[in-house]
């Protein structure tokens, strides 16, 4: 767990996920980019291929988890959550 004024981290673990959750101070995600974040070949950035989030996505659910975006509740940027299944 590690935090600065402009960003935070937090590990979690909950009914045999793990999570990882990155946050922000950010202008964050609009309602609309945020339905597109994980699609391929979407991007908010001039420069974008859009497939990072895309691959991050595939990954998780190739594994068992997702990964989803909100608003921070701390810092009113964006925050990003990665859940996995905890291996037995």
């Amino acid at each position: 767990d590690w935090s600065s004024d402009v960003c935070s981290s937090d590990l979690g673990a909950a009914a045999g996920f793990a999570r990882i959750a990155v946050e922000d101070d950010g202008p964050g995600v609009s309602e609309e980019a945020a339905g597109k974040l994980f699609v391929p070949f979407y991007s908010t950035k001039d420069t974008g291929t859009g497939l990072g989030l895309a691959l991050v996505a595939k990954i998780a659910l190739l594994h068992g988890g997702a990964v989803t975006v909100e608003r921070s509740p701390e810092l009113s940027g964006a925050r990003f959550v990665l859940t996995l299944p905890v291996a037995a």
